[in-house]
């Protein structure tokens, strides 16, 4: 058994690949992350999910503009195994669809 905890350094990193190669989950789904014991990963640890967002919007002409907007929290996860350089963890909450390339943190 793990007891859920917070990393006692900063970490921040990216999820890699979910579980069955698909490109979307939910809550449930183990997530691949690009980080591990070498990073500080340990067994146990909760981190937040994030997702960079652009506002999207046209000009006078109709050309395309994006804005970036603050990256928004969307979710829990919670580390189950940890290798030297990668770690796998469970999805304990999501309000939206979990993506490859999103970003984790500690949570704040």
């Amino acid at each position: 058994s793990y007891a859920p905890h917070l990393a006692e350094k900063e970490i921040s990193g990216r999820i890699m690949a979910l579980y069955g190669g698909k490109t979307e989950g939910g809550k449930g789904v183990v997530v691949t992350l690009n980080r591990g014991m070498s990073d500080g990963v340990d067994l146990g640890q909760v981190f937040a999910i994030y997702r960079d967002r652009v506002s999207v919007s046209y000009d006078e002409s109709m050309r395309r503009v994006e804005t970036p907007v603050p990256e928004e929290r969307y979710g829990l996860l919670f580390i189950f195994r940890v290798f030297d350089r990668v770690a796998y963890g469970l999805v304990m909450e999501a309000s939206k669809p979990i993506r490859i390339g999103d970003r984790i943190r500690n949570p704040k």
